[in-house]
């Protein structure tokens, strides 16, 4: 065999050895699509929308609209009442941006 022939070039074509080379490839291929998914920008930047769109009932970020819910910093636990529809400001004691929500009761 010379250097500049793969191994694979001196298999036959046919039969067992042929069907195991193409399987090889394929699976080669798409292991190949499956790691570049991965390092799709467009694919992970939609799971993290996604996952903001979950996380919108739970929680609240300072400039986003807050409407009769109780307010509670997660960084310090400073807890307050958002009276009607207002935008939610940074925590007054300690500048957190992150509030968990309760509704009224």
């Amino acid at each position: 065999m010379k250097l500049s022939e793969s191994p694979s070039s001196s298999l036959p074509k046919a039969g067992f050895w042929g069907e195991l080379v193409d399987e090889l490839m394929f699976l080669e291929r798409r292991t190949a699509r499956w790691v570049l998914s991965a390092a799709d920008p467009t694919y992970v930047e939609i799971n993290r929308l996604q996952t903001c769109f979950e996380l919108t009932d739970k929680f609240r970020q300072s400039r986003e609209t807050a409407d009769h819910e109780y307010l509670q910093c997660v960084d310090c636990g400073y807890e307050y009442y958002a009276r009607g529809t207002i935008t939610v400001q940074p925590c007054h004691h300690c500048g957190g941006e992150f509030f968990s929500v309760s509704t009224a009761h």
